[in-house]
């Protein structure tokens, strides 16, 4: 007795490997608006005029990356919106807390020479 020879039917799927996808390119100013805009926001901790000239150098950087993404193609659309949102409110901050600390000196200025003498002195 002869066995008849049995094969598997064609497969419909095909294992075939064609490669990774390439993801586009980042864009170099959304990272450059990230970063300084950050630096702008931590600045405003540490020393904040520093963040009043670099905050908004971050957020227009993130404009003109959001720009040049939609032009292109290429990937980093969060984080030039991220320095653009960090931007504007690091600017924004800093204005507050310089108004705050102009009003705090007029406000000691304006006070009487004998407002911080102790009254039990003598």
């Amino acid at each position: 007795m002869v066995m008849p020879s049995w094969t598997p039917p064609p497969s419909q799927f095909h294992y075939h490997h064609t490669g990774w996808a390439q993801r586009p390119p980042t864009n170099g100013l959304a990272t450059a608006a990230m970063v300084v805009s950050i630096i702008g926001v931590a600045g405003l901790c540490a020393w904040g005029p520093l963040s009043i000239v670099v905050s908004p150098v971050g957020a227009i950087l993130g404009h003109m990356a959001k720009r040049k993404i939609r032009a292109t193609g290429e990937s980093g659309d969060g984080m030039a919106l991220t320095g653009i949102i960090l931007g504007w409110v690091g600017l924004g901050l800093s204005i507050l807390v310089l108004a705050g600390s102009i009003a705090l000196f007029w406000w000691i200025n304006t006070l009487p020479p004998d407002y911080f003498e102790d009254p039990y002195s003598y």
